[in-house]
C-alpha cells in the first residue's frame, strides 16, 4: 500500500525541539526544596500541556505559598518572571535528543519545516537570542506561529487554529493537508493536530501523559527521535 507523500512538516517548539519541558521541572524541584517540599506530582505531570505559563506557574506556586493573597509576602509577578527567563535564556537550554538529525535530513530533501507553538512571542524571542540562528528565519525554518499571542490565531492548543495558520504561511503551498506531517509530544498539542486532517507523529518519551483515547488516530507513536523512521509517514529515509 502507498503511502501519501509528506511535503511539509510542522514542529512543536516546547518538548519537541527545546527541552525546556525539563528544565521546567528542574526549577520547580529546586524552588518546592529550598520550601522544604517536594514537586506535587500533578503538577508535574501537567508541565507538557501547559499553555499559559502565568496561571500554570502561579498554581504550582499555589502548592508552596497556599491560594494567593494580596499581602505583599511573596511577589509572584517577579517570580514567574525570573523563572521563565531562567528557562529560556539558560546555556544549559538545549535541542531535543535526535531532533537536529530529522531536521537536517528535512533540510536536505528541501521539505519545507515550520514551528507552531502554543507559547507566547515573548519566550520565543529569548530562545531565538539564546539558540543562535538554529531559529531565525530560513535557516531551519520558513517561520514561527506563536499560538499564545498571533494576531491571526483565534484559539491556542488545544484548539487547530495555531496549525491551520502555520501550514497557510509556508511560501509554496502543500497540495493537500494530507500532505502535512505535525510532530508533537503532548496531549495538548496532539489534540489539537489531530482535527486539522494532518498527519501526525507523537514522540512519548513521558510516559506521564495518557495518550490511550486518541492513540488510534495518530498517524505514528515513537518513544524518541531516535526510534523514528521517516519512510514510515511519507518522508524520505535517512541516508545514513
Amino acid at each position: 500500500m502507498s503511502i501519501t507523500p509528506i511535503t511539509h512538516v510542522i514542529f512543536d517548539l516546547d518538548g519537541i525541539i527545546v527541552d525546556s519541558v525539563n528544565s521546567i521541572v528542574n526549577i520547580f524541584v529546586n524552588y518546592a526544596r529550598n520550601y522544604g517540599k517536594t514537586l506535587d506530582e500533578d503538577i508535574r505531570k501537567g508541565i507538557p500541556n501547559l499553555t499559559n505559563f502565568s496561571v500554570y506557574f502561579n498554581k504550582f506556586l499555589d502548592t508552596i505559598h497556599g491560594p494567593a493573597v494580596d499581602d505583599g509576602s511573596v511577589d509572584r509577578e517577579t517570580i514567574v518572571k525570573e523563572m521563565i527567563d531562567e528557562i529560556y535564556e539558560s546555556p544549559q537550554l538545549s535541542l531535543i535528543p535526535g531532533v537536529d538529525r530529522l531536521v537536517q535530513h528535512l533540510r536536505r530533501h528541501r521539505i519545507p519545516m515550520a514551528v507552531a507553538t502554543g507559547n507566547n512571542s515573548p519566550n520565543l524571542a529569548k530562545i531565538v537570542r539564546n539558540l543562535g540562528d538554529y531559529f531565525r528565519r530560513g535557516v531551519n525554518f520558513d517561520h514561527l506561529v506563536c499560538g499564545w499571542d498571533d494576531p491571526d490565531v483565534s484559539r491556542n492548543k488545544p484548539a487547530p487554529d495555531v496549525y491551520f495558520v502555520c501550514a497557510k504561511r509556508f511560501q509554496t503551498q502543500p497540495q493537500s493537508l494530507d500532505n502535512v506531517l505535525i510532530v508533537e509530544d503532548s496531549l495538548t498539542g496532539i489534540t489539537g493536530a489531530l482535527d486539522t486532517g494532518m498527519k501526525t507523529l507523537l514522540i512519548n518519551d513521558r510516559k506521564n501523559c495518557d495518550f490511550d483515547a486518541v492513540a488510534n488516530r495518530i498517524t505514528c507513536i515513537v518513544d524518541s527521535f531516535d526510534d523514528f523512521r521517516p519512510e514510515s509517514v511519507g518522508l524520505p529515509p535517512y541516508d545514513d
